[in-house]
């Protein structure tokens, strides 16, 4: 077989970069709100290691993608995903949480399949339906949308107590949250153009 160029999948690559970058954002923004403040309240141990951990794994996979491999290091990339939620496990077991596992293995399968069995009759049945790894992304991320709106009205009118509350306040209240869940759907399109690249990863 012809030796083949492997293209850079510059849209994962960037989107898993953004995402590591805002991880590490909120932990320092956190820290320095804390300074300045002078908050007495500070992130727990877990959520800083949370925050790290998804953002380690975000660049780790960024750069492997960036780094045009399409190889073993690869598999490793995509398996450290699993690690925050495995991580998050010794905390708290939750159906969410389970899911992101599955997803992950999912992912990983995909991946193998794509990398290690190429020109082969299973290789070619997997690409088929490498619309599933968007698809569930896109259930885990509404599931987690309508938890974090869900929170953040709850947390609004526990914090409102006896004070009037209005349609237009409860609004502007939601709005950062609404917004943060708009672009939490960002990770739907980049696993659409991750597996478009783990299907058919050669230029033309």
């Amino acid at each position: 077989m012809n030796e083949r160029t492997i293209r850079r999948p510059k849209g994962p690559a960037v989107i898993f970069l953004i995402q590591a970058i805002s991880y590490f954002f909120t932990l320092f923004s956190s820290a320095l709100m804390g300074v300045i403040f002078d908050y007495p309240e500070k992130l727990p141990l877990r959520s800083v290691l949370t925050f790290l951990i998804w953002g380690a794994t975000n660049l780790f996979l960024s750069i492997v993608l960036f780094s045009k491999n399409y190889n073993n290091l690869l598999l490793v990339g995509v398996g450290v995903l699993l690690v925050p939620s495995i991580f998050g496990l010794f905390f708290n077991i939750t159906p969410y949480l389970i899911s992101e596992i599955i997803f992950c293995l999912i992912l990983f399968a995909f991946t193998y399949i794509m990398v290690k069995m190429p020109e082969t009759p299973i290789r070619e049945k997997t690409v088929k339906f490498r619309f599933v790894i968007p698809v569930l992304q896109f259930l885990l991320v509404l599931i987690s949308t309508i938890q974090t709106i869900q929170g953040a009205y709850e947390k609004f009118f526990e914090n409102a107590g006896s004070y009037p509350v209005d349609t237009m306040n409860v609004a502007i209240a939601l709005f950062p949250s609404i917004l943060g869940a708009i672009t939490g759907f960002l990770p739907v399109l980049c696993y659409v153009l991750l597996a478009n690249w783990l299907a058919d990863p050669y230029e033309k």
